[in-house]
Formats: structure tokens, sequence, C-alpha cells
């Protein structure tokens, strides 16, 4: 027979700390609303081994109305209370439902914390010797200095697996601070040997990237000034043969070398008919006016790809015709040109209105014939293709940068705690046609008046208004109906907007899926949520996500019986790539027959990106008929 132990629960009732000598693990009981703060004895830092949230007494924290007394999963807010007291000497934390998701509504709970204060320096700090009692700050290890007696803050100087090291002073700074187009070590070591993106310019000595539309823009941008090199004359310059340097037009043919090489008085047989002026024969008929009277480009015959001037007979590119600029000294090429490139034109008042108003559902034009002819907005399909390839290398929380509108489905659930707060990001979820969104349903248990949050689809940065944006209110909350007591079991909710989606290249919905999701699927994850330090914090993230065996996620130490018939896993064995806090409800997709199809929602999981920890989705297709229901599709 198992002896029966008995755990005597410590209530602080009274004071506002708790101060505790190192030693055996310490319980801790705070009621919803109150705030307490551990501290541990000098020289020792706190260790957190579970944390609830919930209520597993009537006793403890006793409330008039409080009916039932088991709610709340074992150590369900374990992974944040870690994050906020690990290895800190002192720490302070509130019973608030704005701080942990409520896991019962209406009925108050309590925060149950057992912690255990260990030997040890705080974070960013560090000992000289084992014995010694003294910590110092990180930021003097390794800085040159000897900080300790025994030089030991100098000694095994290398860096970290998430650092990089400076080739000069041997200085380690963050890896994410490597190829960001900004030096951070003295010597430019971080700024060498970058791979350029498609759109990057590398510049030949210091190995620096720029941006492609910064070569050849008259500016030294490179520090070798390479990005100048090869760049060509402007129109109106003449380029040296030999250096390649670029001179003013009107320096040629004026009896001077301007050119080392004095080439720009060279092959000189032309000559204008008013100002006399001698230019190379090669100018002649060259489409350029090199005489101040035109008279080189008269009588010269256009190609079929050219436009001829009216008057002057100046033969210019086709391209050139209607762009906008007067390229023809008469001003011919820019007549009966209807509307730009980047225009559309009515049909019956000729007038002309942006492209990106054409087929947003709205007449712009009288006649309706911006509305007419439009092609109908695929599923699943983006206007900006995703790039995951190099996704995988970073060991970023939250995943590497996405391309702007990659995924146009993606919306941001923002919640406002009350009338005079801001919305801020909340949590994620995926347009399934025009008026309805889905996510998960533990979102709403911090706030489930829907009058309190808000819908924003077209958005690639988080805190920030884009021209993009189509901000919604929510009209109706349809949550999957759950017969059990585990909150995160068939975690789905539906939402429907007050008014329709604009389809359009920023905002377009996911397809459903045709199936149960399974292993090999090429899936992916996006989020604004947290990085965990890692960077990209603003703006959309997206980390491929494998699919995990359900069974053998199951029989894991950690999600044993965990998981329901209405979840599945997903992640990498090794960690490294993960969804995280904010992430919730946002789209688990899978690509197949060359369209997304949403398999999985943001859901659960025990911390963030740890090796066999797994992230838990609910599954999509497992409700498919009622999804098809409530939304009618």
């Amino acid at each position: 027979m198992k002896q029966a132990i008995k755990i005597v629960i410590l209530m602080i009732l009274g004071g506002s700390s708790v101060d505790h000598i190192e030693g055996g693990f310490r319980p801790i009981i705070i009621c919803q609303g109150e705030e307490r703060t551990i501290q541990c004895k000098d020289y020792t830092v706190i260790k957190i081994t579970s944390a609830t949230f919930g209520r597993r007494s009537l006793t403890i924290c006793p409330q008039f109305g409080v009916w039932k007394q088991s709610c709340g999963k074992h150590n369900n807010v374990l992974k944040k209370v870690k994050m906020q007291c690990d290895r800190r000497n002192a720490c302070s934390l509130r019973a608030s439902i704005k701080e942990y998701a409520h896991p019962c509504q209406r009925i108050p709970v309590y925060l149950n914390i057992r912690y255990n204060c260990i030997s040890g320096c705080p974070r960013e700090t560090f000992k000289c010797t084992k014995r010694s009692k003294k910590c110092l700050p990180n930021s003097i290890k390794c800085d040159g200095k000897r900080d300790c007696r025994n030089g030991s803050d100098e000694r095994k100087c290398g860096c970290n697996f998430n650092q990089f090291q400076c080739a000069a002073n041997k200085k380690c700074i963050s890896k994410y601070l490597r190829c960001n187009q900004i030096p951070d070590c003295p010597d430019e070591s971080d700024e060498k040997n970058c791979e350029c993106q498609t759109d990057e310019f590398r510049c030949k000595t210091s190995t620096t990237c720029i941006l492609e539309s910064q070569k050849c823009n008259g500016k030294n941008d490179c520090a070798d000034g390479s990005d100048e090199i090869d760049c060509g004359c402007r129109s109106n310059e003449f380029q040296c043969t030999t250096s390649k340097r670029c001179i003013s037009e009107s320096l040629k043919c004026n009896q001077q070398e301007n050119c080392d090489d004095g080439s720009d008085e060279k092959n000189l047989s032309f000559n204008a008919n008013t100002s006399r002026k001698c230019i190379p024969t090669t100018s002649e008929c060259n489409r350029k006016l090199d005489c101040q009277d035109g008279s080189d480009e008269q009588n010269c015959n256009c190609e079929v790809d050219e436009f001829q001037c009216t008057t002057s007979t100046l033969c210019i590119p086709s391209s050139q015709k209607c762009n906008g600029k007067r390229d023809c000294t008469d001003g011919s090429d820019e007549i009966d040109c209807g509307c730009k490139s980047n225009e559309f034109e009515c049909e019956i008042s000729k007038t002309c209105i942006l492209k990106t108003l054409q087929c947003d559902k709205n007449d712009d034009c009288e006649d309706g014939s911006d509305e007419r002819n439009c092609p109908e907005v695929q599923c699943g399909v983006p206007h900006v293709v995703a790039q995951l390839a190099n996704c995988r290398r970073l060991r970023i929380v939250g995943g590497c940068r996405a391309q702007p509108h990659s995924w146009p489905w993606a919306v941001q659930l923002l919640l406002r705690y009350d009338k005079n707060s801001n919305f801020t990001h909340e949590c994620g979820g995926a347009i399934l046609n025009s008026r309805f969104v889905i996510t998960a349903s533990h979102c709403f248990l911090s706030e489930s008046d829907i009058r309190n949050w808000q819908i924003k689809a077209g958005s690639h940065y988080k805190d920030r208004s884009e021209s993009s944006d189509q901000i919604r209110l929510i009209k109706k909350k349809s949550p999957l109906f759950n017969p059990t007591t585990n909150i995160l079991d068939r975690d789905i909710t539906i939402l429907e907007v007050n008014s329709p989606f604009v389809f359009n290249n920023y905002v377009r919905p996911v397809c459903l899926p045709e199936r149960h999701p399974r292993k090999g699927d090429k899936c992916a994850v996006v989020g604004w949520g947290s990085t965990q330090g890692t960077g990209n914090a603003n703006i959309l993230k997206q980390t491929p996500m494998p699919i995990e065996d359900t069974q053998t996620c199951n029989s894991t130490s950690n999600l044993k019986g965990d998981i329901t018939d209405y979840m599945f896993c997903g992640g990498f064995k090794e960690g490294l790539n993960d969804a995280c806090q904010g992430d919730s409800g946002g789209p688990l997709m899978c690509l197949e027959g060359g369209k997304y199809r949403l398999q999985g929602i943001v859901s659960w999981g025990i911390d963030c990106a740890k090796p066999n920890l797994p992230g838990v989705y609910a599954d999509v297709f497992k409700v498919l008929q009622w999804i098809k229901v409530v939304t009618g599709m």
C-alpha cells in the first residue's frame, strides 16, 4: 500500500512577500486579484517546480458562490511563471486573468506555486569561482579586463552557440546582429561573407549588402565605391573610353580634353547645322539629341519598336511613349496617352482611377466598368509566394520573417481590457470566407465580451497601421461545443464579422482541408506571437512545421494521454522552431495541389521550441462538417 503523504500548503494572506532560505520545495498560494513577492536569500535564486492557475479545493481562498473545486489543468501556467521567476532573486506574481488565461469562467481561482531557492547567480550575472558569493554582470565577462582576482572572467571566452565572435577583439555579439547591414564589430567582421538577398547588391571588398536600388545612384553606398562601377552614363553624360568616367555631355567636342585619354575629342566628323559643334559619327541617329538643334537625329528612319517625334523626327523607344516624361522636345510622345500603367481607364467617361480600386467590390467608375470581368479569388493561393526554404536554419521561437502579405488569410485578434485602453494583439486566426474567421476558443478565456475585440486583416506589422488593413468587429461568436472539463479539447471557435472582407492581393481566404494531416505533409505555422527575445517581434513570422505521429506524441512522458481525438502534434524533435505565446488561434497550413489548406489551429504546448516537446494543434478536419454548417460553405 502506498504511504499517504500529507502536504501542508502555506497560504500567504497577510504579508506582501515571502522570504526563504535555500532548502526544500516551498509552496505559495495567491488568491485571484492578489499579488505576492517571492524572495530568496542573497546568493540564491528561484527555481519554479510547479505552477497551476485554477481551483482544486473549496477551502483555499474561499469565496461566496464557489461551487466547483476542480478546474484548471495541473501546471497550466508553469511555462509562463518559469519565464517570470526562474533564476531571479526576487519575483512578484499577481493572480490575474489578464496575466493568465482563465481556466474556468465565473469561478474564483488561485495561483498555486511550488518553488525552491538554489545556489546561483541571477540572470545576466556570473560568479568568479564556485565558492565565491559575489555575482558580477555578464556584460563585463570577456571584455578584455580582469574583474575577478583569479582572472576567470577572461577565460574560455569563446562565444556561445547563439553568438558571433568579432575577428579583431574577439568580442561576442548576438548572432542575429550578423549580416543585418549594421556593423556591430569594430572591424565590421559581422558584415563580411554575408549572403545577399535577391534584391540586394554585394560590395566587392567589404562584402556588405546594399539594396539593388542603391546601385548606380550616383552615391558611394559601398565603402569601396563598387556600387558605382560599370554603371554606364546617363543620357546627358559622356563616358570616357578608358577610365569609364562620366562627364557632362556639354564637355564633349569642346576642343578641350576632359577625359584622360582624350576620347571626348576623338572621332569628330559630324557638324551640327546651327552651332557647328562636332560630335562623333556614332552619335548620329543614336536616338539621343546630341546637337542642341536636333540636327543629328533628323532624316533618321525609326525602327518598328520605336516612336518618331512629330516635329523633330527624333526616334525614341516605344516604351518611353506615355511614360509620364517628355522625351520628345515637342512633347508629342505624351499626347493621346490615356491612363498610366498603374491606372485603370473607365469605359465611358475615360476617367483614370488607381488599379488598386479595380475589383474591390465598389463602383469607382460611374459606369461600373472597374468591377466587370474580375477574376475570382482562389482560396489558399497568395499573391506573394511564401519563402520557407531558409527558415529552418534560424533558431528563433517565432520563426523567420514572412514575405509581406504572403499569408493573406492570417489575421490578428485585438483585445482591449476596458473602454479607455487601446486594442492590442492577443491571438491569431484565419479567414475562411468573406464573413467568417476561425480561431482558438481559449483566446476568449481572458475576455468573453465580443465588444472588446477587433479583427485586423491584411497586416504585416503587429503594432503599425498599414494601407492594406481591413478592421472588422465581431458580430457573433460560435465556439465548438465541448462536453468535457478540458478547456483545450475541441479548442475551435468561429467568428462572424460585422461586414464582409474585401478580397484583394492582401486579404484572401484559406482552403478547408480534405483529409486529416499526416506525417510528411509540407506545412507551416504563422503568427505575431512571442519570439522570446530573438528578434522580428513586431512583424509576421513563419516557420515550417512537420506533422508528428499522434500515437507517438501521446506516448511521451510529458504529453502522455493528453492528446485527444480533436488534437494532433507538430514540431521538430530537436525543438528550435515552434509557435509560442500570442500565436494561439493562428493557422497551421499544409500545401496540397498548389493550395494551402487549413489543417490545424495553434492550441497549446509545454514551453516553446524545446526538444521532445511538440506543439499541440486543434484538428480542423475533425470538425469539418460543423464548420460548413456554421459558415454555409
